[in-house]
């Protein structure tokens, strides 16, 4: 994108106003303004409206860590967001309210990226495309690692040598939806023993998304990568 381009960029005003959790698909079907208790049901009438005026399909295949798909339907989304905006859990807290809804609405807006121009140049496109692909992890981790617990030191020892010679320290660098530190992200997703490889290797690469994408410069050969061609093929956007 060109200096010109960047200027003229519809998602340059929606990122300059951001909520602690960063919430770039509410702000844009509803707006930055944060809702009260009260408004609760006419908000979730309000995003569902919004919604369909860009997409008009009432369902969508989203794809799983596992490699395969679900169907998500807008009348189950309608019922998440719901649940989301009446659950006691975030009742006197609306900004993580915000940030759960925020979650169910991003599979719908990956699967229809050309209906929000606003939206292209967000991390989270990035990180959520072609969730099957580990192509960070496969750069800086040789692909045949296990991700047994019991291997956990190995793992994290491997991907933070590779980061380190990029310069990227795992105990200031910030990543992940909540902007936690690589260290912590990496010992929860390593040190968990109820998932096999394939979704640690998911959850592993998703962290490693937002690195990469914060640190283009630092991963240039990621630009021949299927998953950087999708990205780009689909946002306009250049690694």
């Amino acid at each position: 994108m060109t200096s010109k381009e960047s200027e003229n960029d519809p998602s340059r005003q929606l990122r300059a106003e951001r909520h602690p959790f960063h919430t770039p698909i509410l702000d844009l079907l509803l707006g930055s303004k944060p809702f009260n208790l009260q408004d609760r049901p006419s908000v979730v009438e309000s995003i569902m409206g919004s919604l369909s005026s860009r997409v008009t399909t009432n369902f969508i295949g989203a794809q799983l860590l596992q490699g395969n798909s679900s169907v998500k339907t807008k009348s189950t989304l309608k019922k998440g967001l719901a649940r989301s905006a009446n659950s006691v859990m975030y009742a006197g807290n609306p900004v993580k309210s915000r940030k759960n809804m925020e979650d169910k609405l991003i599979p719908w807006v990956v699967e229809n990226v050309s209906a929000f121009p606003e939206l292209w140049a967000e991390p989270f496109l990035f990180i959520h495309m072609l969730l099957v692909a580990t192509c960070v992890l496969d750069i800086v981790c040789d692909p045949h690692t296990s991700m047994a617990q019991a291997n956990a030191p190995v793992v994290k020892k491997e991907i933070c040598d590779a980061l380190n010679r990029r310069g990227i320290d795992q105990y200031t660098t910030m990543c992940g939806s909540f902007q936690i530190t690589l260290h912590a992200q990496l010992n929860g997703i390593l040190g968990d023993n109820q998932h096999g490889d394939v979704i640690k290797r998911g959850y592993v690469e998703k962290v490693l998304r937002y690195i990469a994408f914060a640190h283009r410069h630092k991963f240039p050969g990621m630009k021949f990568s299927l998953l950087v061609k999708t990205w780009e093929r689909g946002t306009g956007q250049k690694w």
